[in-house]
């Protein structure tokens, strides 16, 4: 095999080398990590939190929480979730709602069997 030969391999290895990298990398960005959206004064709200913490969910389980009665951008982040998991957002979004990474969960009985098993 001549030098000319060999140079065009290893530019071919490192080009697939490169879109594997690339490939990986849009992944993991597609990837949204975990969000509990809950509001202030639901009560349902609080019981979750009152299980979070009993239980030490977070230790195990890493996920964001956002407050959306009082913060306009978390509320309109719940919606583009609840749109994602194609729900009627007509009504607005019932809380607490939890964007497992994939799925969508509502209702503080979903969110605390889902972090049961975390």
């Amino acid at each position: 095999m001549n030098k000319k030969n060999l140079f065009i391999i290893i530019g071919l290895i490192i080009i697939a080398v490169v879109v594997v990298i690339v490939l990986r990398n849009n992944q993991t960005k597609n990837q949204a990590s975990p969000i509990l959206f809950y509001g202030d004064t639901c009560p349902h709200c609080q019981v979750v939190e009152k299980y979070i913490s009993d239980h030490d969910v977070q230790a195990r389980f890493k996920f964001k929480k956002l407050e959306v009665f009082h913060n306009q951008a978390n509320a309109q982040l719940l919606g583009r979730y609840a749109q994602r998991c194609q729900l009627n957002t007509k009504k607005g979004v019932g809380v607490p709602f939890l964007w497992t990474g994939k799925k969508c969960l509502i209702g503080q009985d979903l969110v605390i069997n889902f972090l049961k098993n975390k």
